[in-house]
């Protein structure tokens, strides 16, 4: 991503346009991709390292109080797809960082874009101070949102979580307290107390009081084929007779990933979105698994090639890209990772159709 402070005829700007200072980049970038070329495919753990893999994973369960989830440390350096580990050692990561590695590890571009974001004053970055690169970045995702919907707005926050707790938040608030929640089966939302509750898995729910009430949908199943549509009607007609008025939202993740990477097509998703604004329930996307990993940088549209569209009645409320593009209220925190919150509306009182739950 080109930097940001270009625009600007500040200091800051002068600063980071200086030559030494990129002349600086491209040495550092120049010798990165020299160590790289020596990362050519799996190979075991070099000999007469100071310290085992064993070692580490101790050490990291003495603090951590438990042992790691996978046997997984790494040395923070890597080549595309193969990633070097504490101990020397080069694998394959076939699970792309759990996401956040869509470009490899140690893209140069990527690390190029973090010595130049490094460069500017990093302040809270929140909801209460931001600085130039937050304006310019949301203006550029909003841009791209809105060529395939009705999307106005971005504000940031620092964690998928936090998003969602902040889209929550916002359908909750349309519905005036509706105290229940639509979702699916096997969805995920987030590790956060409420987030925990609606994703639909139960290790993650223990010890955990239950106070966010939720009722599960079927997702669609490609050996039932078009009756799952049917059966997630059927299920939801009975959610809003049993009932009414109670639902703050439905969420709707265009591309499961907890349970497997389950997609949906148009059919199943476009009637259960008609029939909640029809009933007054704020529709809420969580395109986590869609955004950058489609076709499109943001796949407003839908999941694969048969897309939901936006530009018609059944458009959603409430768009959520969790780890990289979040749609929901206010930004939070300053970390170096970014998650976005993208309104096409507002709530009652601000700018905004207010007659739509975000």
């Amino acid at each position: 991503m080109a930097n940001t402070h270009e625009h600007h005829d500040v200091m800051g700007s002068a600063f980071a346009a200086n030559d030494t200072v990129q002349a600086s980049i491209d040495a550092i970038l120049s010798e990165l991709k020299t160590a790289q070329a020596s990362i050519t495919g799996a190979r075991p753990a070099r000999e007469g390292t100071a310290e085992t893999y064993e070692g580490w994973l101790q050490r990291a369960a003495d603090v951590r109080g438990r042992p790691c989830l996978y046997p997984y440390i790494g040395s923070g350096f890597g080549n595309g797809p193969l990633v070097e580990l504490a101990d020397g050692s080069v694998k394959w990561d076939m699970i792309n960082g759990i996401g956040v590695h869509m470009f490899g590890h140690s893209h140069p571009t990527m690390v190029r874009a973090q010595l130049e974001a490094g460069l500017s004053d990093v302040c809270m970055e929140g909801n209460l101070q931001f600085n130039a690169d937050m304006v310019e970045l949301s203006e550029l995702i909003a841009a791209e949102a809105a060529k395939g919907s009705d999307i106005k707005y971005c504000f940031m926050t620092n964690s998928g979580a936090m998003a969602n707790e902040s889209a929550l938040k916002v359908c909750q608030q349309k519905t005036n307290g509706a105290p229940r929640i639509l979702a699916f089966n096997d969805c995920f939302m987030g590790r956060s107390t409420t987030m925990a509750q609606i994703g639909d898995s139960a290790g993650g729910r223990v010890g955990i009081p239950q106070n966010a009430l939720v009722d599960y949908l079927p997702f669609y199943d490609e050996l039932d084929g078009p009756a799952s549509a049917c059966y997630a009607m059927k299920r939801l007609e009975e959610y809003i007779k049993r009932y009414p008025g109670q639902h703050s939202c439905c969420i709707f993740e265009l591309v499961q990933g907890e349970g497997g990477f389950t997609v949906a097509p148009r059919e199943f998703f476009e009637p259960l979105m008609k029939r909640c604004k029809e009933a007054g329930i704020p529709v809420w996307s969580d395109e986590v698994q869609t955004f950058g990993r489609t076709e499109s940088d943001v796949p407003l549209p839908g999941a694969g090639s048969r897309s939901v569209r936006r530009r018609d009645d059944h458009r959603q409320d409430e768009s959520d890209l969790r780890r990289a593009l979040h749609r929901g209220v206010q930004p939070q925190g300053g970390a170096s990772q970014w998650h976005l919150l993208l309104l096409d509306q507002c709530l009652p009182g601000r700018p905004g159709r207010a007659h739509h739950a975000a």
